[in-house]
């Protein structure tokens, strides 16, 4: 694990998997959630496909606000914000007649601080590992096997 010897790697490495561990159970909790709360499986999947079109829509814009004002700066308030909109989505869920627009806008706030932490994750490793292409290899491929054991292993948390 030479890449996990690399200054700031292991610890940097550690809390993307744990900020990246949400995105493996998101969207079966919220569909779960969702479907118990408006008892409409149509209803779920508008909630759920608003939050999957923002954050896929407003990727580039968090993009450029990574970029512009640096990773530390951008993540932090992005991850609390997400993390507090998914907390307000589960809280409009416990009780069942919450309006459709009303867990669409806590979606879309919720899709939208989505933090990017993967492409993050992947620029850091590039730049930890400087020039050496057999570790970037390794960094690379260490960032994929942990990124699809989350996807795979998530939902069973």
């Amino acid at each position: 694990m030479a890449v996990l010897r690399l200054p700031f790697a292991a610890r940097t490495f550690g809390a993307a998997l744990v900020g990246r561990l949400s995105y493996g159970t998101v969207f079966l909790s919220l569909t779960l959630a969702l479907t118990g709360a408006t008892g409409s499986v149509g209803r779920t999947g508008a909630v759920v496909a608003v939050f999957a079109l923002v954050i896929a829509g407003l990727a580039p814009v968090r993009a450029r606000l990574i970029d512009r004002h640096g990773a530390r700066r951008v993540l932090v308030p992005l991850s609390l914000a997400y993390a507090a909109s998914l907390l307000a989505l589960a809280v409009t869920t416990w009780r069942p007649g919450t309006p459709l627009w009303a867990l669409e806008g806590v979606a879309v706030v919720a899709g939208a601080t989505a933090p990017p932490l993967g492409p993050t994750m992947r620029t850091l490793w590039r730049a930890m590992c400087g020039q050496d292409r057999g570790l970037m290899h390794r960094a690379f491929s260490l960032d994929t096997v942990a990124e699809e054991v989350i996807g795979v292993s998530g939902p069973l948390l």
